[in-house]
């Protein structure tokens, strides 16, 4: 926990389920959440527009940092995030696979890295935060109540990715979103992940075999043994 406000982090690669869960998990629970990929997706975007330079030492100037602290974020029916700031709705193009791929770029500068930490943190408010993404265990949020780190089959995980492209406006074939998550996954393995296990107190869930349902209600218990919860929303008892 961050100044006693309850945490929970949830890791894993692209098509792992994190955002749906997250979205779900805050919805139910009524905390917060943070989707800190949509940060380095944000950044991609204003690297295209000539707003952001990754060159010299990568600063991140201050009208940006404003800029992504008031990024508003939820998830709509169909699980797809939408994104907001000052009313202009970004979520078609942050959703773009190549705004997605120089995010997964971006990601792997140590510099942006370390200048997103703080604003991250700043996330974290009562009555509590649920943040998903990459290192947020490990990394952003190494004191979080509950850790979680969701994992899937790659062929599962390219399917989900490969449905949310095309939901969102995006004209791919499957063997190039498979060939996109694998390039991405080699990245993420590399600059982002050291192997979690569950000797870290890191909970594992399989999503290619579990329900959604199941996932949350192995979280929820997890916030029940801590104290922070009495009883699971009806909607998460698997």
């Amino acid at each position: 926990m961050v100044g006693k406000v309850p945490i929970i982090t949830i890791d894993g690669l692209g098509g792992s389920g994190k955002t749906s869960i997250a979205s779900q998990l805050a919805s139910e629970l009524g905390w917060y959440v943070l989707y800190s990929g949509l940060f380095y997706r944000y950044l991609a975007y204003c690297q295209k527009n000539m707003t952001f330079a990754i060159h010299g030492d990568y600063e991140i100037s201050d009208s940006l940092r404003d800029s992504l602290l008031n990024l508003r974020c939820r998830v709509n029916q169909s699980g797809d995030v939408v994104c907001l700031l000052a009313n202009e709705d970004l979520s078609m193009v942050l959703s773009s696979e190549s705004i997605g791929r120089d995010a997964s770029l971006l990601a792997g500068i140590p510099r942006i890295r370390e200048q997103l930490l703080g604003i991250q943190r700043r996330f974290v408010r009562p009555p509590g935060l649920i943040a998903e993404g990459r290192d947020m265990a490990r990394v952003v949020f190494p004191s979080a109540l509950v850790s979680i780190y969701l994992f899937a089959d790659e062929e599962v995980r390219v399917q989900r990715r490969f449905r949310q492209l095309n939901r969102c406006g995006n004209d791919v074939k499957i063997d190039q979103v498979a060939l996109m998550q694998s390039k991405r996954d080699a990245r993420d393995r590399s600059q982002a992940f050291k192997k979690m296990d569950e000797r870290d107190g890191v909970i594992l869930l399989d999503t290619s075999k579990l329900s959604m349902d199941a996932v949350k209600a192995r979280i929820y218990r997890a916030l029940s043994e801590k104290g922070i919860i009495v009883n699971q929303p009806i909607d998460a008892i698997a």
